[in-house]
């Protein structure tokens, strides 16, 4: 149990630091008031840039992968798959 904690917070580190480093997530901070200490902290999130950043990732895994053909157990070519 312990294992799979460690496991979940270093991916919620990673997936957080990717996200900041994207611009997916940001901190904003409102002047506060003279006289009052409080502060006002937003996280703000930018959904589209993340589905832009997916489309991004998709397209250059396939342009990776475009060459490669998929083979059934028995040798035979996917139907699915354009021969090279």
């Amino acid at each position: 149990m312990k294992r799979l904690s460690a496991v979940l917070v270093a991916m919620t580190i990673l997936v957080l630091g990717l996200g900041f480093y994207r611009g997916w997530f940001a901190f904003s901070r409102s002047v506060p008031d003279m006289g009052s200490n409080k502060v006002s902290i937003t996280l703000d999130a930018d959904p589209d840039k993340m589905k832009q950043d997916a489309k991004i990732v998709s397209a250059r895994a396939k342009q990776l992968t475009g060459g490669v053909r998929d083979a059934k157990a028995d040798g035979q070519a996917n139907k699915n798959v354009k021969p090279e």
